[in-house]
């Protein structure tokens, strides 16, 4: 079965993880059959997602600072554009994939603020200039200057 263009092994994902009206997916749509249904995309790097329609998708591409301390902001750069209501923004940090990400609470491995850090931003609170802090204690490294930060995210 192909995704995107991208093949999956057979029996690598679940039937009750991922059901079409066919059982099968084409390149161009996945129709899931399951009320609420979610599948998540996370495994495929953000380059080869490919997603277009009816959602449009934002994309903030930067490199970091240095961090020394909890709560330090990753960027100057805040979004670029303020996310859908039900949004939910993905981070990758050279590429990878930053889970741990917290809204309107500290004590993730990042977190959004609109207050300069002092407060973490509540997911429906994110705008454009919204910024992203970073929590070293909790992700268990500090960040260096030049890395490159991604989000996605809907608008």
């Amino acid at each position: 079965m192909a995704l995107h263009g991208k093949q999956i092994q057979s029996g690598s994902v679940a039937n009750d993880r991922l059901a079409t009206a066919s059982n099968t997916a084409s390149a161009n749509s996945v129709v899931v059959s399951k009320a609420n249904a979610k599948i998540d995309l996370s495994y495929i790097p953000v380059d080869e997602l490919n997603l277009s329609g009816s959602v449009a998708f934002a994309e903030d591409s930067f490199t970091t600072l240095a961090t020394t301390a909890d709560g330090d902001a990753v960027s100057a750069v805040g979004l670029s554009q303020t996310p859908s209501q039900s949004s939910v923004p993905l981070i990758y940090l050279n590429g990878v994939l930053i889970k741990g990400l917290k809204y309107g609470d500290k004590t993730g491995s990042a977190y959004f603020s609109n207050t300069n850090g002092s407060t973490a931003a509540a997911r429906n609170a994110l705008t454009s200039g919204t910024l992203l802090h970073w929590n070293a204690s909790v992700a268990g490294f500090q960040l260096q200057p030049g890395w490159s930060v991604k989000l996605v995210y809907t608008v």
